[in-house]
């Protein structure tokens, strides 16, 4: 799938909503393609529990799904990616394990990390900062955003455990 003529490979995680943080990576993807490097966008499809892939590179298209993260990772591998940058990972499954492998790769393939900061996802999982209660809560103490995730319905079936985890799992980013 690797294009020889193109430059260094970008690689960037995003989530299948489309909205505002979508629009901003595909703007990137086009200038990467004037600058004659791949682009690659990994989206997880929620809907059809895979993750789909797309691989750009002067004026070539490619496009795969892979049902499993460790086929995701493997694939990535060959793509000789030089820069991952994160854009969304709301709507990812297993997302702790998911961070795990994405600084794994990093580590193991001399692989830089950039994070797009397009809402506050990364500092609470409700992505707009309004508490269980339905107001802003303007990232109070962390035992108020403890007492908050435990009270969140939305976020009581994935898992999230707790907010000191939540951070410290995106700490790294």
């Amino acid at each position: 799938m690797r294009h020889e003529a193109c430059g260094r490979t970008i690689l960037a995680f995003d989530h299948s909503l489309g909205g505002g943080a979508t629009s901003y990576l595909e703007g990137k993807r086009r200038e990467s393609a004037e600058a004659g490097n791949a682009f690659v966008t990994v989206r997880f499809d929620f809907l059809k529990e895979a993750y789909k892939i797309r691989y750009d590179c002067q004026g070539h298209k490619v496009e795969l799904r892979v049902k499993t993260r460790e086929d995701l990772f493997r694939i990535m591998k060959y793509l000789a990616v030089r820069k991952i940058w994160i854009n969304e990972l709301v709507t990812y499954p297993e997302l702790y394990d998911f961070l795990e492998e994405i600084k794994k790769f990093s580590k193991q393939n001399d692989v830089g990390i950039t994070m797009l900061m397009h809402d506050f996802f990364s500092v609470c999982p409700t992505i707009n900062l309004l508490d269980d209660t339905g107001k802003y809560c303007r990232i109070p103490e962390l035992e108020r955003c403890e007492n908050c995730l435990k009270n969140t319905e939305s976020l009581q079936a994935l898992e999230y455990g707790t907010m000191f985890r939540w951070r410290k799992e995106w700490k790294a980013f």
